[in-house]
Order: C-alpha cells, then sequence, then structure tokens
C-alpha cells in the first residue's frame, strides 16, 4: 500500500514543476491525437424532414370520462 501511494505523490510533486507539466502535457497531447480522429462539420442543417411529433394533452384526472376517451 505505500508504493502505490508514494509514486501518486512523487508524480503529483513533479507536476508542480512548470518544465516537466509542460513536457507531459506535450507527451500527453501527442498520444491522445493518435488516438482521435477530428472530423470537421459544415454546419448543422436543421430537423430531418421525418421527424416525428407526439402531441400530448394534460388530463385532469378528475375530469376525465372513459367515454371521452379518444381511440
Amino acid at each position: 500500500m505505500i508504493t502505490p501511494g508514494l509514486l501518486t505523490d512523487l508524480a503529483g510533486f513533479a507536476l508542480l514543476i512548470p518544465p516537466i507539466r509542460r513536457a507531459v502535457g506535450r507527451w500527453l497531447t501527442r498520444r491522445l491525437q493518435a488516438r482521435f480522429v477530428t472530423a470537421v462539420s459544415s454546419g448543422w442543417r436543421g430537423p430531418a424532414e421525418h421527424d416525428k411529433i407526439i402531441d400530448v394533452r394534460v388530463i385532469d384526472p378528475d375530469q376525465f370520462r372513459p367515454e371521452d376517451r379518444e381511440e
């Protein structure tokens, strides 16, 4: 239990030093850019033509009568 805590503490203290932090940041940036693909969109085209619209009515349970039900 001492070793993992000691290693993370040392890494944390090392990242407090700006040159080490910049080097780690550059390394991490290069490493992550190699794993992710960046896509550029041509813009938002608005809603699709065939979007479904659901109309909802709120019915007061005290005023609800079963014969008023739409099928």
